[in-house]
């Protein structure tokens, strides 16, 4: 992985002047070099100042890139895509990541990578959460199509509704069966006298 004083060399000049108007206190005062720009970017005071700039939907795919460990392993947007679900275009994404790289919060276009003061700066438990389950994208998508709740429920009352006739069946078959029973004996005895 590139650390951050790489990527920063390996930006074009038009790209860092971006960056630099994107996060203004980057510059503020000016940087010596590099390793002192380098340093900076990745501070946590700088990463809230640079989230605070960005939408609800930056945050949800910075939230998608923690969730598949973005900070320390490279992620397609494919993957991203994924997490996301379907309502989101590939324009929206594209677009979201193309602000998100202009403020350094991601990085590559391809293999997206974020810094750690971006996952730490979301929380350990990103979009409330709670502890990592181990899911991969794909079982996580999976429970993403689970039915709604309403349906869930209907579902559930159908089975618990049928459940309620065959226990009602059970108790009264043995009842109905005696009253028959006595009833064939009256007419028995009826006819007998």
């Amino acid at each position: 992985m590139a650390t951050t004083l790489d990527w920063l060399r390996s930006l074009d000049d038009d790209r860092l002047v971006a960056l630099l108007a994107a996060r203004p206190d980057l510059a503020v005062p000016a940087p010596q070099d590099f390793e002192t720009l380098a340093r900076r970017v990745n501070t946590a005071p700088s990463v809230w100042r640079a989230l605070e700039t960005i939408d609800q939907f930056g945050i949800e795919v910075l939230t998608a890139l923690v969730l598949l460990h973005a900070d320390a392993q490279p992620v397609s947007p494919d993957d991203v895509s994924v997490l996301l679900g379907s309502q989101v275009t590939g324009e929206q994404l594209a677009a979201a990541l193309r602000t998100l790289s202009r403020l350094a919060l991601v990085r590559g276009d391809t293999a997206l990578r974020i810094p750690y003061p971006v996952t730490e700066a979301l929380g350990p438990h990103p979009a409330g959460l709670g502890a990592e389950t181990g899911l991969s994208a794909a079982e996580v998508t999976k429970l993403a199509d689970i039915e709604p709740r309403e349906v869930l429920l209907a579902k559930a009352a159908g089975a618990f509704k049928a459940t309620l006739y065959r226990a009602a069946y059970t108790i009264n078959a043995p009842l109905s069966k005696a009253v028959r029973t006595v009833d064939a004996l009256r007419e028995k005895q009826e006819s007998a006298a």
